[in-house]
């Protein structure tokens, strides 16, 4: 069955994260803690980020449990400033998405939050291409919950079978599977992301030109 729409991820796919610079950032603030330690607080199951990523925190929020629960030394201004300061434009995915638009939908499924999301929106042009997204601090929702995928096909208005889905993490990867979608893992390996697209039967035109961020 043909592709009839490529679902992306956005973090290390859509456009590049500078995750480890900002934990080391971030680290710095919470003096108490080993930087194994802050990443295992911040990504365990019920910690501050995951409760923010499913809409159920505001920044102002996060920021108080993170101050209470990690010794966070940032006043909210300084917080959300370090917050947002997080990407980086992935040039070839930019191409990529002008170059599949005449041929199939292209929407997102992320695991985000308000303020990532208005970032990325201000600063990459690439996003204005985009046919929708399904957003978990919207939607209530996280990958790799089935319902998440569920709801972005339905909100496309296409079968599994006719969706490819492209992603960094195996667990998303894998969850869309189960779905019956195509899929793709995706490390910046460039060249075998084309490849699978024409293999799916998708052979853009591939369009030449500068980045699309719009503040680089």
């Amino acid at each position: 069955m043909a592709i009839k729409a490529v679902f992306l991820d956005l973090g290390n796919v859509l456009v590049r994260l500078k995750d480890r610079e900002f934990l080391r950032r971030m680290k710095r603030a919470c003096p108490d803690l080993t930087l194994n330690q802050f990443e295992s607080a911040l990504l365990s199951a019920g910690s501050p980020h995951l409760e923010y990523e499913m809409g159920r925190l505001d920044a102002a929020g996060f920021h108080r449990r993170l101050v209470k629960e990690l010794g966070l030394t940032w006043g909210l201004q300084e917080f959300v400033e370090n917050w947002v300061a997080f990407f980086t434009p992935n040039r070839p995915m930019e191409l990529a998405v002008a170059s599949l638009k005449p041929l199939a939908k292209v929407w997102l499924i992320s695991n985000t939050n308000a303020e990532h999301w208005a970032a990325v929106r201000e600063r990459y042009k690439v996003v204005d291409q985009l046919d929708g997204a399904v957003l978990s601090h919207v939607e209530g929702l996280r990958k790799p919950d089935a319902a998440i995928f569920s709801l972005a096909l339905a909100r496309a208005g296409v079968k599994a079978s006719e969706a490819f889905y492209v992603d960094d993490l195996e667990q998303n990867v894998e969850a869309a599977k189960l779905l019956g979608m195509r899929t793709f893992l995706y490390r910046f390996n460039d060249a075998p992301f084309r490849a699978a697209l024409e293999a799916q039967g998708l052979s853009p035109r591939w369009i030449p030109g500068r980045t699309l961020a719009k503040h680089p």
